[in-house]
């Protein structure tokens, strides 16, 4: 592990930042065992940063459906979701 910059400076901050990174690491290569990939560990982590924020089509349509639901819910019981 690579730390360039500790983000704290009180023994506690950077106790916190040590162990954040190290179960980082650790997920890390649990997804990469699970996944059965020959990859690099470099671009499994590529691949973790650049999809992490991505919503997946199926994720969208869920989110919408769930969206209209709850309009449906507001104009039903318009005294329950203010």
């Amino acid at each position: 592990m690579k730390i360039k910059k500790f983000l704290g400076e009180t023994e506690n901050a950077i106790r916190i930042q040590l162990l954040t990174a190290l179960i980082s690491y650790l997920l890390i290569i649990l997804k990469k065992a699970a996944t059965c990939t020959t990859q690099p560990l470099r671009e499994v982590v590529d691949e973790l940063r650049t999809g992490l924020f991505h919503r997946h089509q199926q994720e969208l349509s869920r989110w919408r459906r769930r969206r209209q639901e709850s309009a449906v819910w507001a104009t039903v019981q318009p005294g329950l979701f203010r």
